[in-house]
């Protein structure tokens, strides 16, 4: 290999040796940004959790709230019908009543 030869062979590796520099340089800051966005996306998914598990919590405190309330319909509901019947007998017996005397009398 004379000189020359020697001088471009040298050339193309420096050249080459400047790319591949250029390329890590670049992949480097690739790979940083996306380690950025993917802690920005790890922040952003801790806080949707958050969110999500106060909006779980709060709900199931309406539920158990709900069904206390309507507990308590219910037993309100019963009571009405016991009184409803309490009525209607005394309704019966009145009609009665009313029979025998206009049927009496």
């Amino acid at each position: 290999m004379n000189a020359e030869e020697m001088e471009r062979s040298i050339e193309f590796l420096l050249k080459s040796q400047a790319a591949l520099e250029n390329q890590i340089e670049r992949t480097s800051r690739q790979v940083e940004e996306t380690n950025n966005r993917l802690e920005i996306q790890a922040e952003t998914q801790t806080e949707f959790m958050k969110i999500v598990t106060q909006q779980i919590e709060a709900q199931g405190a309406i539920n158990a709230s709900l069904r206390a309330s309507l507990a308590r319909t219910d037993e309100r509901l019963n009571q009405t019908d016991d009184r409803l019947n309490q009525t209607d007998a005394r309704l019966d017996r009145l009609a009665a009543l009313v029979e025998q005397h206009i049927g009496g009398g």
